[in-house]
């Protein structure tokens, strides 16, 4: 590990002689250890600045902070930067040795199909003996396994540090989603990125970016991240990817139904099992076909396709499609018993339309479609009437459930979501284990529930307090009894 003393004096522009005491970086004072600098961030519903003494108890032996701190009794040094987050990025990238300037960094910002986008890429360069981790929602992927992060993105400390066990691992690429958190946070700004992805932008996180014009530009941001040695991949069918082709000056690779795209998709067809279609790149056309399902999952195969290009030849990466698995808590399907039960982690009103209007189009002799679903608390309450008027516009039946309330009141957020309803074709009914297993009693033949929200997360979130749930577990765990 480089010195760190040196590298705080000469980022934060100080001169304390702190030696070789400094042994790591803490931003949460309840994880501060002896010898920790302590980075005292601040955000809407925190304040760093609150726990400096508690930080200083537990072993901290230096604060970095952007406010005037005076007390005198807290004998360490008190370092003033103008922001912290972006202190705690260079510091993090530097003590570890700038890792992704080491390996290739793939990076996958959008509103849908980040994780996807990610796991496929993975897929493809395993499935050809060329090392690659992922960091995302799904996890921290390396070589050791898959760790839970609990963010799309990590905090710049967690996240160099993954990046250098990748480089020691000697993992030849990474490929990571960039949420719009991390981009407005500083995450990510010491991240040196050789590709950058945008898969779409739809209504999610209004909460906290208050429009989508600045949704839009926190996005943005990964774009103007590169230059004209980098890739960046764009999804040109979308509004936002024209805005982004428009001022991106990387060299941009488009991709989409358009007839401008440079890979474009010009047939395909879908059922339950899987998709095939032909697509274009240049002048030459390749058939293609993989397990997975729907219009929105071709999307993510050609921005998969079009990262790799120059990496391996096409037919390699086709090949390669083939035995793509399921993504966990994508689109998963659980059919036996006579049920036919499909798992996805959607959340925001695009995807709900995507795959409600997708399995009614891949189903054949379709009876009705049943959906299981909730809202998040504490964010982005503005889309909660807009599912619900999806969900009962495209679907015939639906439960609405609790989905992590986190500290909002449940009744409040399902009364939301009743707004967007015309019918009276729904049921409350709260407990999502119990909701899961009526929408699976009202199924009769060729009926089709979607469960819809969670994915392959194992928990509630209620008051602070996660407590185990999975709709895998409940599914299967139910249709195997009966």
């Amino acid at each position: 590990m480089r010195n760190i003393t040196e590298l705080l004096n000469k980022i934060a522009g100080s001169n304390y002689d702190l030696g070789n005491n400094i042994k790591g970086i803490s931003y949460d004072s309840r994880r501060t250890k002896e010898g920790d600098i302590f980075i005292a961030l601040t955000g809407n519903n925190y304040d760093g600045n609150s726990y400096i003494e508690e930080a200083i108890e537990s072993g901290a032996i230096a604060v970095i902070t952007s406010e005037r701190i005076e007390d005198k009794k807290l004998q360490v040094p008190i370092i003033n930067v103008d922001n912290t987050r972006k202190f705690m990025s260079k510091i993090s990238s530097e003590i570890n040795d700038c890792p992704s300037k080491n390996i290739n960094m793939i990076g996958i910002t959008g509103t849908n199909g980040k994780s996807t986008i990610a796991k496929i890429i993975e897929h493809i360069l395993n499935d050809n003996n060329i090392s690659a981790g992922s960091l995302g929602t799904l996890g921290f992927s390396s070589p050791s396994g898959v760790i839970s992060t609990g963010f799309t993105t990590p905090e710049s400390v967690e996240l160099h540090s993954m990046l250098k066990m990748l480089v020691e691992a000697k993992t030849k690429f990474c490929i990571m989603e960039v949420s719009s958190h991390s981009l407005d946070m500083h995450r990510v700004d010491d991240v040196n990125y050789n590709t950058v992805i945008f898969s779409n932008l739809t209504q999610d996180h209004l909460d906290y970016h208050s429009s989508m014009d600045r949704y839009f530009h926190t996005k943005q941001k990964l774009f103007k991240m590169v230059d004209k040695d980098s890739l960046a991949v764009i999804n040109c069918d979308d509004y936002y990817g024209k805005k982004i082709i428009k001022s991106c000056s990387a060299n941009i690779i488009k991709y989409g139904f358009d007839k401008e795209a440079n890979i474009r998709i010009l047939d395909a067809n879908y059922n339950l099992f899987g998709t095939t279609a032909e697509i274009q790149i240049d002048s030459s056309k390749y058939k293609i076909r993989t397990n997975l399902i729907g219009e929105f999952n071709l999307y993510n195969i050609a921005a998969s396709i079009a990262s790799l290009i120059g990496i391996l030849d096409i037919d390699t990466i086709v090949k390669s499609l083939i035995n793509i698995q399921d993504i966990p808590g994508r689109m998963n399907t659980i059919f036996t018993n006579n049920k036919k039960i499909i798992i996805d982690y959607a959340h925001t009103p695009d995807a709900f339309n995507n795959i409600i209007n997708t399995t009614r189009s891949i189903m054949d002799d379709i009876g009705k479609i049943i959906v299981v679903f909730g809202c998040g608390g504490n964010r982005d309450s503005y889309k909660r009437k807009e599912i619900g008027s999806i969900v009962d516009t495209l679907s015939d039946y639906s439960i609405i459930t609790d989905d992590n309330p986190r500290n909002e009141d449940p009744d409040n957020i399902i009364n939301e979501i009743l707004l967007g309803y015309d019918t009276k074709n729904y049921k409350i009914i709260r407990n999502r284990q119990d909701g899961i297993i009526a929408g699976i009693n009202k199924l009769n033949n060729n009926d089709i529930l979607l469960v819809l929200g969670k994915g392959n997360e194992d928990y509630q979130e209620v008051n602070n307090t996660r407590v185990y749930h999975s709709d895998f577990d409940t599914v299967n765990n139910y249709i195997y009894e009966i």
